[in-house]
């Protein structure tokens, strides 16, 4: 589980308990949810770093990326 789906399942815990305790299986729903987090982290990161400009560099894209196969090489 990353840390999304980290602080995600504390803040149910806490805050919803009935709702946490209804959920069937916590580790996977909250692992699911933190994946789908981070994706949208990415993607929102991208649209935030904009089209390359002539003559500029993409870093923001490849630190994205970066950090995108770092996360997946984790979750295996």
């Amino acid at each position: 589980m990353n840390r999304y789906g980290l602080m995600a399942q504390q803040h149910w815990a806490q805050w919803l308990p009935a709702r946490y305790a209804a959920i069937e299986d916590p580790d996977s729903f909250f692992s699911d949810l933190g994946n789908q987090i981070a994706d949208r982290i990415d993607i929102l990161a991208l649209q935030l770093a904009g089209d390359d400009q002539p003559g500029g560099g993409t870093w923001a894209k490849r630190a994205v990326w970066a950090r995108r196969g770092t996360r997946r090489r984790r979750s295996c």
